[in-house]
């Protein structure tokens, strides 16, 4: 799994975690109905709207919040070369996913009931804040000659992008999308009304640029 997740970082950037990744396929079937209630029941509409305002006086917090899933990748790297073994495999939600059957209680089966109760309230957690995977993915996929261009003439810098992208990444204001948190889902290409303002590129991998 890791190589292919590699080759295919190479060839198109993080397009593992936005096509193909199953956990994050949960929680995007959790945020969907998320979504789904909160637009048939005003009750809960109400409520998560007040629960996002209090929150947003926390929300630069999520920029670093972000690095955790790179310190988790130097543990994974570093436990296994010292240790001799996976040290991460025990807490890793994709291991609990798979093994769910054997209906054994691990520290996994806690960070996958955590990661898919905060899918109700945010996008794609795991793969936001704590996924070692999504990191190295994203990291060398900087090297990727793919990648997503904002056209400024013709985009109408409505947000619509932004508000789609499950990264929860600046869409409208970018240039080149080449952020290593990009899952290459291309949500935002798909809802974008104006034809010709964002576009997939093939090119010179621009690593400088966001």
């Amino acid at each position: 799994i890791l190589v292919a997740v590699l080759i295919t970082a190479l060839l198109a950037r993080s397009a593992f975690c936005g096509w193909i990744c199953p956990l994050g396929f949960i929680q995007d079937l959790i945020s969907s109905f998320s979504t789904f209630l909160r637009k048939r029941l005003p009750s809960l509409r109400r409520a998560m709207k007040n629960l996002k305002a209090r929150g947003a006086r926390l929300a630069f917090l999520d920029r670093y919040l972000r690095l955790i899933k790179y310190g988790v990748l130097v543990w994974t790297v570093i436990g296994a070369a010292v240790y001799g073994f996976m040290v991460f495999r025990d807490y890793d939600p994709w291991s609990a996913l798979i093994n769910i059957a054997e209906f054994s209680f691990t520290p996994g089966i806690v960070v996958l009931g955590i990661t898919l109760v905060a899918s109700f309230f945010v996008e794609r957690p795991w793969g936001r804040y704590a996924c070692p995977l999504g990191a190295a993915s994203g990291l060398l996929g900087k090297l990727s000659p793919v990648y997503l261009k904002r056209e400024s003439e013709a985009c109408k810098v409505c947000k619509i992008c932004t508000t789609a992208c499950p990264m929860g990444l600046p869409v409208h204001t970018a240039t080149t999308i080449t952020s290593v948190d990009c899952i290459g889902c291309l949500e935002c290409v798909g809802v974008c009304p104006r034809e010709g303002a964002l576009e997939v590129k093939i090119g010179i991998p621009v690593i400088g640029q966001k």
